[in-house]
């Protein structure tokens, strides 16, 4: 049984659109939280790039917050898919109240600095840079 078949329409539905509207040059098809969600996405293109924030439980800090500034600043990056895992421990936070992990830190980042994606059926789907 092919890849294609065992694929969820959800996640048909996400790799038709991102396909469609890949800008030339970057490097990623989309950045996503969670294994799980990545690792559906490469497998039903076939090998694409996906990056995977904050590594199989959301803790790991790949990549930092400055790295993944830098990844939309340069191109590599345009569209990230926030549903899913909620990136990292929820209520991991210091004394202000910010949030300790650093995919917590990027998913912040993502709403506060890109836009959500409304011509689409695809949820949680934000559009960084330009």
């Amino acid at each position: 049984m092919g890849a294609a078949s065992r694929t969820s329409s959800g996640t048909a539905n996400t790799l038709a659109w991102l396909q469609a509207h890949r800008v030339d040059g970057t490097r990623y098809l989309v950045a996503t939280f969670g294994a799980q969600a990545a690792a559906q996405l490469i497998v039903a293109s076939g090998g694409e790039s996906v990056l995977l924030i904050g590594g199989f439980d959301g803790q790991d800090a790949v990549p930092t917050l400055a790295g993944f500034e830098t990844l939309v600043d340069d191109g590599a990056l345009r569209y990230v898919l926030l549903s899913g895992s909620a990136g990292g421990t929820p209520g991991a936070t210091n004394g202000n109240g910010e949030s300790t992990t650093t995919s917590a830190q990027i998913r912040a980042w993502v709403l506060a600095n890109c836009t959500a994606v409304t011509d689409s059926s695809v949820t949680g789907l934000y559009s960084c840079g330009s």
